[in-house]
């Protein structure tokens, strides 16, 4: 009888509070109430220095560096 069994990769270390989808091969990422962006391969391309973070589109992304009366403001 042959037997195999299935290796679980870690792509992403479980070192973030949030993880959103991919998009343009980055993904936001939240740690400690700051967000980012992390590559494929988990590599930081851009600092957690964000209240907020959203998708790449065209190469382009929407942070928030700053909360203004409950909005955020980039």
């Amino acid at each position: 009888m042959d037997t195999s069994t299935k290796k679980t990769q870690v792509i992403i270390p479980i070192i973030y509070d949030d993880i959103r989808p991919f998009s343009e091969s980055k993904a936001a990422v939240r740690k400690d109430e700051l967000w980012g962006y992390i590559d494929s391969s988990g590599k930081t391309v851009v600092p957690l220095n964000y209240l907020n973070a959203g998708s790449f589109h065209n190469g382009l992304a929407v942070v928030a560096k700053e909360k203004d009366n409950n909005n955020f403001s980039s």
